[in-house]
């Protein structure tokens, strides 16, 4: 069945993994002739991807909902639900949404859509290692030199903060020959950073019982494949984050020299109470083992504040490791309890929302710190650039760091160079950007602080 002349509006919250499934759900949209749109009221189709990580993503949705009932009386609407979302959240949204669908049944939506009288019938839910044959999909990339590349979906992790294993399940890894393949095809059209993607990619192939590779071998055969492109990889889990995948980045320039590593908290009580299965020590260890192989790594994380029971004191150690590890770029969250989760069960939310914030601007303020050390370090160098945009003048792109840069352009450029690597020397510095030049044009710029 084709819906020729309809329109659909895509809407994703969260994370890199829902951007990647909503890649894959606007494409077997517009195979199926829809149209996109940027406004919802013009919609046949409102396709939403959800997010359970933070209750203020769900309260988004029923903000949304209550519009889209107010259009539904003047017009038919078609509305579909997918993403992370939790039990007691599905059995409110079944009743407010026509379609709702587990990430792992997209590949089921052309079959729905011609259903809509049964769907509730005609959903049979992936299991096993069906529940990745959703990522056989072909997607619309959204970007023509940028991919987003999924190498296994689920967590078993289970940290009592989460609501991922509750929403993903547990974990199933893609077969290797179809990550390859969809690398080898995205290189062959200019692909210029190719970002692997997992809620845990370091333990990717675990579950196959040898079938396919570790996580380092397959860094390894994708760094294999000819041409010039980074590869980037979000997010491993501590725990898992072992010598061979740091011997794997040693190995090829093409594998950036960056690594999103989750702290969560830095001290072992909290961690025990969030089920992180590491200690202060043990990961400060870990950090300087990286360190020693990669000198000037550029280190992000993710940092909860305000996880139940956590004490003044103990916030004091996340600072401590926080300035040890020396973050460059950190994702903070003030904690914010999800239904059923273990933490929700079991634990008050007894740190006050007063507490939480300020906790989160004194991390907020340590990162601005070390943020503008690292680019001081950098300051005066050539760096490789990958140019993502251009606007009134200027180019703007992101180190292999994955840190953001502005670059003046030349008048005669119009935005040639976006999509492509460029060496770039870097002339002045702040605490969030830095600025440069192109290295055959070299010519004073004035400062970002200006």
């Amino acid at each position: 069945m084709k819906y020729d002349t309809q329109k659909y509006f895509l809407w994703v919250l969260g994370c890199q993994m829902n951007k990647s499934d909503g890649e894959r759900v606007a494409a077997v949209l517009e195979e199926l002739g829809f149209v996109p749109t940027t406004n919802e009221s013009e919609a046949n189709l409102i396709f939403t991807m959800a997010c359970s990580v933070r209750q203020t993503a769900i309260d988004r949705i029923h903000g949304r909902l209550r519009n889209w009932e107010h259009m539904k009386r003047t017009r038919p609407i078609l509305t579909v639900l997918s993403g992370c979302v939790l039990p007691d959240d599905k059995e409110y949204f079944r009743k407010k949404f026509d379609i709702l669908l587990d990430t792992k049944d997209i590949n089921q939506l052309p079959a729905l859509l011609t259903d809509t009288q049964n769907i509730r019938r005609s959903i049979i839910p992936s299991r096993g290692t069906q529940v990745v044959q959703y990522l056989s999909l072909k997607p619309k990339y959204s970007s023509t030199f940028q991919a987003f590349v999924p190498i296994m979906s689920g967590c078993d992790k289970f940290c009592t903060y989460c609501a991922v294993p509750f929403t993903r399940g547990r974990e199933v890894s893609r077969p290797s020959k179809e990550i390859l393949d969809e690398v080898q095809a995205l290189v062959v059209r200019g692909y210029k950073q190719i970002t692997l993607l997992g809620q845990n990619v370091n333990s990717y192939g675990l579950d196959t019982q040898g079938r396919e590779p570790n996580f380092a071998k397959l860094l390894q055969l994708v760094a294999a494949i000819a041409g010039d492109f980074w590869i980037h990889y979000t997010s491993p889990h501590p725990r898992d984050m072992t010598d061979d995948v740091l011997d794997a980045m040693a190995a090829s320039p093409k594998i950036a020299k960056q690594i999103h590593l989750p702290l969560q908290a830095g001290s072992t009580a909290v961690l025990k109470r969030m089920n992180r299965t590491y200690t202060q020590g043990e990961y400060l260890r870990l950090m300087h083992r990286i360190r020693s192989r990669f000198p000037y790594l550029a280190l992000s994380t993710d940092i909860i504040v305000g996880f139940p029971g956590e004490t003044a004191a103990q916030f004091e150690e996340t600072r401590k490791v926080f300035r040890e590890a020396r973050f460059d770029m950190a994702y903070i969250a003030q904690y914010s309890p999800r239904p059923n989760t273990p933490a929700a069960k079991v634990f008050s939310d007894d740190v006050l929302e007063s507490e939480k914030k300020r906790r989160f601007e004194v991390l907020t303020a340590d990162l601005s710190e070390c943020s503008f050390a690292y680019h001081q370090s950098l300051l005066h160098s050539t760096i490789r650039i990958l140019i993502e945009k251009y606007s009134t003048g200027f180019y703007f792109g992101k180190t292999e760091g994955l840190k953001n840069i502005r670059v003046p352009a030349h008048d005669f450029d119009h935005g040639k160079f976006v999509g492509t690597f460029q060496e770039i020397r870097v002339q002045t510095v702040s605490h969030w950007h830095l600025q440069g030049a192109f290295v055959e044009s070299f010519i004073p710029v004035k400062s970002l602080t200006q």
